[in-house]
């Protein structure tokens, strides 16, 4: 409806992605805590349950029990159509499968996770690779509108919609890849500055937006990091700020604003259930909220 709610808010847990279970009725909501490296659900009753990592950091405990195995630095989720969870560890992709057992699919730097209904897997961080099942790693390339040839993606962030379309963040940028490989700029086409809400999104800017996620109607949310925002573009293409308008953009001094409990702080994730919330990873507040 529109009003900011925190859901959980806890001192020295750093949320950085999200993802909620698609076969459950709940929306069971997950989320990474980097600081605690672990990754984490959340209950109806507003309390956490450990699903994997120990705290410690490192590799141990692959192909056991998620729950005793050892994380670098969690960052994004994605589940797929079966109920697996793929976490993206920094240094490599990891499965968490329907019964708990943690396995690595393959080391490659990744900060961000997608996967289509064919199993194929995306791994982004300032690149964007594809993980074929046999394990082959792949470097995406598209080729841009009005270009003739094709060149390799930058992605610290990726999704994918039910078309085969790739959605992907740059450190200003979405852009769209479609199935034939075509690429086109959604929104960002400037520096990082704050600007265009209510307009096209072609023409607006963000700064260094890190979360993307669709609502079943299908409105993308992009959490515009810099800008302390999440801001949302409907069918038509137009985009504006749904969450966080108070706090400092990309190029204010924080100093000039005092700072609110209803103020985002570095939003790096989003997700939507089924009924429409919004889920925020508030990193910078070290929270979470809806």
């Amino acid at each position: 409806d529109g009003t900011l709610t925190t859901v959980v808010n806890a001192a020295g847990v750093a949320p950085q992605g999200l993802a909620i279970d698609p076969r459950d009725a709940r929306d069971q909501l997950f989320f990474t805590d980097v600081l605690g490296r672990r990754v984490r659900m959340l209950n109806a009753d507003g309390s956490t349950a450990i699903v994997a990592g120990t705290g410690s950091a490192g590799t141990r405990g692959e192909g056991g029990p998620a729950t005793a195995a050892a994380l670098i630095a969690p960052w994004q989720l994605a589940f797929d159509p079966a109920g697996n969870l793929y976490v993206a560890d920094t240094l490599r992709l990891l499965k968490i499968d329907t019964h708990g057992t943690i396995t690595k699919i393959v080391d490659v730097t990744a900060n961000g996770v997608a996967v289509d209904s064919t199993g194929i897997l995306y791994a982004a961080s300032t690149g964007l690779s594809k993980i074929t099942p046999d394990g082959i790693v792949h470097p995406v390339t598209a080729t841009a509108v009005g270009c003739s040839a094709p060149t390799t993606v930058v992605a610290n962030s990726v999704l994918l919609d039910r078309a085969g379309n790739l959605y992907v963040l740059t450190f200003a940028m979405l852009q769209q890849i479609s199935p034939d490989g075509k690429l086109t700029t959604l929104a960002g086409a400037g520096p990082n500055l704050f600007t265009g809400d209510g307009g096209p999104a072609a023409s607006a800017t963000f700064a260094a937006p890190a979360g993307i996620a669709f609502d079943r109607a299908g409105r993308l949310y992009v959490a515009d990091t810099g800008n302390n925002r999440v801001r949302a573009i409907d069918a038509t293409g137009t985009v504006r700020t749904i969450a966080g308008d108070g706090a400092p953009t990309y190029d204010q001094d924080p100093a000039c604003l005092a700072d609110n409990d209803s103020f985002l702080s570095n939003p790096q994730a989003v997700a939507v259930d089924a009924a429409g919330n919004v889920y925020i990873a508030d990193t910078g507040k070290n929270r979470r909220s809806t």
